[in-house]
């Protein structure tokens, strides 16, 4: 790749600013919120320049828009280019039976449990691309606590209805 090309990924994370930055209000706003000027903003974005933002400032300007379809614009772009999706978290509300934190512990165990399957058939796992008898045992402990949350979860519904 030539010193002025970019590659597709970085295309792609430049268009994500660039949409972030609009869904946050423009040039202005994100520069008043970012120590960031305005031309270096939409350089950032441009597909044609190697510019970028810090972590730091990504995360500022995609919080800017968080009412835009599509948001958060450089996060999901970044989990793309690592292999990955972005997955948001319900918020926790103050309801009484604690539904919302249970949906919240449950993403948090599909995550790690995932992250373990993935790291155990990858080629740098223990066994190669096969499971090995602890990663097995491992991936079978997570799955059971992920199986109780979701048995206390279905308690919680039953209860909700008076069906106990």
């Amino acid at each position: 790749m030539a010193r002025g090309d970019i590659s597709s990924g970085e295309k792609a994370l430049a268009l994500a600013t660039k949409r972030a930055i609009e869904a946050a209000g423009g040039l202005e706003r994100g520069a008043d919120e970012t120590s960031i000027g305005r031309s270096q903003l939409s350089r950032c974005g441009s597909v044609n320049e190697r510019d970028s933002i810090s972590i730091r400032d990504a995360v500022t300007i995609d919080l800017l828009g968080q009412r835009q379809e599509g948001h958060p614009f450089i996060v999901r772009a970044i989990c793309r280019q690592l292999g990955g999706v972005f997955v948001e978290l319900p918020e926790p509300q103050d309801d009484a039976g604690g539904m919302a934190l249970t949906v919240v512990e449950l993403a948090g165990e599909l995550g790690d449990l995932s992250d373990s399957v993935r790291g155990a058939l990858c080629e740098r796992g223990e066994a190669g691309t096969e499971i090995s008898r602890r990663e097995n045992e491992d991936i079978r402990a997570e799955i059971h606590r992920m199986q109780e949350t979701l048995a206390a979860m279905d308690r919680q519904l039953l209860s909700a209805i008076g069906e106990n």
